[in-house]
């Protein structure tokens, strides 16, 4: 019990992060989104491009986060979070979105949606 307690310690945070992003995107709150991204995700997406790139996706009317994984290499932590996305046409999209650690709060980088 004390280890699922810890392992669930540790991805739940970054669950909630791209929990987070996920609605920011549902809601077209792409401006709520592009603060959630990490610091290189900004630099390879200046905001006029990210809502762009965001605003012509099919619209996310629901999702489900399916699992997640966190560890650390070489003192940088980093985590994979698995979600389902179901687009407004009825689709389901599985993504995985990549995220960092920086100044202690989760941030989505790699390639965000």
């Amino acid at each position: 019990m004390f280890l699922f307690k810890r392992v669930l310690a540790a991805v739940k945070p970054a669950e909630d992060a791209t929990d987070a992003f996920i609605v920011d995107l549902e809601s077209n709150n792409f401006g709520g989104a592009y603060g959630l991204l990490c610091a290189s995700a900004r630099a390879s997406y200046p905001p006029a491009s990210f809502i762009r790139v965001a605003g012509a996706q099919p619209p996310i009317s629901d999702h489900r986060i399916t699992g997640a994984r966190v560890g650390t290499v070489n003192g940088r932590t980093s985590a994979t979070v698995n979600a389902r996305l179901i687009q407004s046409d009825g689709s389901d999209v599985s993504h995985v979105f990549t995220l960092v650690k920086e100044n202690g709060a989760w941030k989505v980088c790699g390639q965000p949606y």
